[in-house]
């Protein structure tokens, strides 16, 4: 037996898709939101340089609570019981678990929110940040 689920293809290509739509939206609302106040002189605005920090210390909080939570030594981790129950997803719930685990998971979050944020506050054009978005 080999490690499948009966709607494997499906699920996976409709996890992508939420993935991505998940990331896109994400991108796209704080890029748009960001970009209407830019810094005097090429300096970033001081709500840039906050969040940024913001950003680096939830990192560093989740870090923390990684290295806390492992199991001890000789014992496993258990599985989460929902992880269980995705062989049986519709496309379509395959597809909101991507979005959920998007917006939901702190580190895509961040990533995503840290990406946006360079993009919005870049010396760059309507179209070039578009650009930046769809990459």
């Amino acid at each position: 037996m080999g490690w499948w689920t009966p709607k494997g293809r499906g699920n996976g290509l409709a996890f992508t898709a939420g993935w991505v739509a998940g990331l896109a939206a994400v991108v796209t609302v704080v890029v748009l939101f960001g970009s209407d106040g830019n810094g005097d002189g090429g300096e970033p605005p001081t709500w840039v340089v906050w969040l940024k920090l913001a950003l680096g210390l939830l990192f560093l909080l989740m870090a923390v609570k990684q290295r806390n939570g492992r199991p001890r030594a000789g014992r496993e981790a258990g599985q989460p019981s929902w992880m269980r129950t995705i062989d049986r997803f519709t496309p379509g719930k395959a597809a909101g678990l991507a979005v959920v685990l998007v917006v939901a998971h702190p580190k895509n979050l961040v990533l995503a929110v840290g990406g946006a944020v360079s993009i919005a506050t870049a010396d760059a054009g309507g179209a070039a940040k578009t650009v930046a978005v769809l990459a």
